[in-house]
């Protein structure tokens, strides 16, 4: 389950050479909400058949392909994505991880990021005074 939602698409980060692990009906993305990323940092997984065999497994041994999950080499996507490019059907930018992650999710659910989004996107903020709590916290422990 994914928590917290990009400002981009999945296929504006899904680079063209994954799409022969991956294979993908791209057209299943025309609805721009349906199409939206989730983040990869935070998420949860309860461990039935399903999530294993159709998404840890693979994402797994696409992790252990160098071509598979670093087809390209890295760049801070923030000045590639614009405002005008942020839904592309095309790449701009690959996300790694989060990528391959968005993509198995996605067709394993029929592409409808309402089986494994939770809505729940503030419970995670850590703003400045927080952090500054939580530093003061780990020195008097």
């Amino acid at each position: 389950m994914l928590h917290d939602p990009t400002f981009h698409g999945v296929l504006t980060t899904y680079h063209k050479n994954t799409y022969k692990y991956f294979p993908t009906d791209k057209e299943r993305y025309a609805n721009r909400t349906n199409s939206r990323q989730y983040d990869a940092a935070f998420f949860l997984m309860v461990k039935t058949e399903d999530a294993v065999n159709d998404i840890l497994k693979l994402a797994v041994l696409c992790a252990l392909d160098k071509h598979c999950i670093q087809p390209v080499n890295w760049y801070n996507c923030f000045s590639h994505l614009k405002r005008t490019n942020i839904s592309s059907k095309k790449h701009i930018c690959y996300r790694f991880d989060q990528s391959i992650l968005s993509i198995l999710l996605h067709n394993a659910n029929n592409y409808d990021i309402r089986n494994y989004d939770s809505e729940i996107y503030n419970f995670a903020y850590l703003g400045k005074r927080e952090k500054e709590n939580i530093e003061k916290l780990k020195i008097s422990c």
